[in-house]
């Protein structure tokens, strides 16, 4: 066993500083309103939306 003492050790910070932590991330919720998908707005099935991804899916 060991009987020397260590010193204390601060812990590591795993939490980015720019993410809050007490309340609404406000930048981060006008960010998502920026982001604009049609294909979520769009008619038909999701692999109507991206045939190229499909036709690979399916070979």
């Amino acid at each position: 066993m060991n009987s020397k003492v260590r010193p204390h050790e601060e812990p590591e910070i795993t939490q980015e500083e720019s993410v809050p932590s007490d309340g609404r991330d406000t930048e981060g919720e006008a960010l998502m309103k920026e982001v604009k998908n049609r294909k979520l707005h769009d008619e038909g099935s999701a692999e109507e939306k991206t045939p190229e991804k499909s036709k690979k899916d399916k070979s």
